[in-house]
């Protein structure tokens, strides 16, 4: 006849509970490791730790403007694709933007040509002065340990204002406003775009 357990009360019998001790008891053995592979295992385990250590990170080299500032001189190139001056552009949260730029954020200066002045060789920089204008701002730099950004005239214009002057190519000279001498421009090439053989 079978026993039966009385209402509210669990009853276990006595094979369950040999069964769950056995089924521990081998979880247990399966986890825990051997002396000898714990040893084992700690020494691989100090060994990647020291691999770990010694590697170096990667570091990651960009090309376009050569490799390094000291090793070799930058490839006199303009991007055709210049990146936006975001100064004033980001606005923290609930902040009412003024003086908003009516052509999109204009362009960052980069140096696109060199100015001769004589003996001298002045950098010239420049950007476009919106999104697809015509119109362009350029001003250079003085040659000395504190370098002061100096504007440029071409075409009677002031290209530092906010119309701009046009467009200035090879061979054409300009005026430099803070030394009051003209300068013959070399602009450098245009860096054409470039993708990725892989995606597309």
């Amino acid at each position: 006849m079978p026993r039966k357990c009385p209402p509210g009360i669990w009853c276990i019998k006595q094979n369950f509970v040999i069964g769950i001790v056995i089924i521990l008891a081998i979880i247990y053995y399966l986890k825990r490791p051997t002396t000898i592979n714990s040893s084992k295992y700690r020494r691989e385990l100090k060994q990647t730790k020291q691999s770990k250590q010694s590697i170096q990170p990667t570091q990651i080299f960009n090309n376009v403007s050569g490799e390094s500032r000291y090793s070799q001189a930058p490839e006199p190139l303009r991007y055709w694709q210049s990146t936006p001056d975001l100064r004033g552009a980001l606005l923290p949260p609930g902040a009412i933007p003024i003086n908003v730029s009516t052509r999109g954020i204009p362009q960052s200066f980069q140096q696109g040509g060199i100015i001769k002045v004589g003996e001298q060789i002045l950098p010239l920089y420049g950007r476009q002065t919106g999104y697809r204008s015509n119109r362009y701002n350029y001003y250079t730099r003085t040659d000395s340990y504190n370098p002061v950004q100096l504007p440029v005239k071409y075409g009677r214009r002031n290209c530092m204002d906010d119309i701009g002057c046009d467009e200035i190519l090879g061979g054409e000279t300009v005026h430099i406003s803070g030394i009051g001498k003209d300068g013959r421009v070399e602009v450098y090439n245009f860096d054409g775009p470039k993708y990725i053989p892989g995606i597309v």
